[in-house]
């Protein structure tokens, strides 16, 4: 998970580079990557939330 967390703030800072380059298709290629990341976390802890519950 902290790994993810790293990955997120690794890509927000690359977006910001993107952003100010006005590079728009990479800022987008960015944004996706970490909508992605964020939500096989929010998997990754529903499943484990589903497991504990058992």
């Amino acid at each position: 998970m902290a790994i993810d967390l790293l990955r997120v703030l690794h890509l927000a800072m690359r977006a910001g580079d993107y952003h100010q380059e006005g590079d728009v298709t990479s800022m987008a290629d960015v944004t996706s990557s970490t909508l992605q990341i964020l939500l096989n976390a929010r998997e990754t802890l529903n499943d484990a939330e589903a497991r504990h519950d058992r």
